[in-house]
């Protein structure tokens, strides 16, 4: 895949002349090129120096946006799909008839004979913020709870801030909001290191051992390292397309509860 810049066009830029840095910036470029492509989810670039053929199995009758991994989305020369891995693919036809090409988001959109995205009767999922959120975390679904959820975890503090003073919270109820505010799975939660938190009761008791409420200073770290049902999906601080894949799971019928932290240990006296 291509650099960002080359070598060349660094010196160039940076006013820089000789050799005695080429060996170094030989490696530095590309590594930048790679860690900024990653934090942004996109290549930016590599459509322009060739073509490439991306490949999505959708394992639902919901999914009909399909949002490239890469960055500008130029052309596209043919869409086909089959039905089961053993089926032939069949090539669709472009236009206001089988799918269109949706350049601003870099998705390709199936739809009915109409022209309206399918189902028709789910248009909000085709709001161009709503595909833009989609794409960053390289979703090939369109779940509107996929979105509400990804908008919450990454406006977190407002969320809750907003909770807490519209309901004008006493002490109890903020240090409810707080726990549940802390336990939601985020994009920078680090497995390796974990998360320790501290309430006034013993909201972790009440909430997953089902025991009586008091007020309790308490103390927990919890230590996820994995989420999900049946087949566990490894958390990976920083990963957006792992990120999604560990907090909604794989398929549309997995249950929506492994987005929050759950694995933890007092460290109450």
């Amino acid at each position: 895949m291509a650099d960002l810049i080359t070598v060349a066009e660094y010196k160039d830029a940076e006013g820089l002349r000789g050799e005695k840095d080429d060996d170094r910036l030989a490696v530095i470029v590309p590594q930048v090129s790679d860690l900024v492509k990653k934090y942004c989810g996109i290549s930016f670039i590599d459509f322009y120096s060739s073509s490439k053929t991306e490949t999505f199995s959708i394992d639902d009758n919901y999914t009909t946006t399909l949002i490239m991994s890469e960055s500008p989305l130029i052309a596209v020369s043919a869409v086909q799909e089959r039905t089961s891995y053993s089926g032939s693919y069949t090539t669709l036809t472009t236009g206001n008839y089988e799918y269109y090409v949706d350049t601003e988001s870099d998705a390709i959109i199936r739809t009915n004979k109409e022209g309206n995205p399918i189902p028709a009767n789910d248009k909000v999922s085709y709001q161009k913020d709503i595909l833009n959120i989609y794409k960053k975390y390289k979703s090939t679904r369109q779940r509107i709870f996929d979105f509400y959820w990804l908008m919450i975890n990454e406006n977190l503090d407002s969320f809750f801030q907003d909770i807490t003073d519209y309901l004008q919270c006493d002490k109890q109820l903020l240090d409810v909001i707080q726990f549940q505010k802390d336990i939601i799975l985020t994009i920078d939660y680090d497995p390796n290191v974990g998360k320790i938190t501290e309430y006034d009761y013993n909201w972790h008791e009440y909430f997953f051992e089902h025991k009586n409420l008091k007020e309790k200073y308490s103390v927990l770290k919890f230590s996820d390292k994995t989420k999900g049902y049946g087949i566990k999906h490894k958390i990976k601080k920083g990963d957006y397309k792992k990120f999604i894949t560990v907090g909604l799971g794989t398929k549309l019928t997995d249950p929506v509860n492994h987005h929050i932290l759950t694995e933890y240990k007092s460290l109450s006296a």
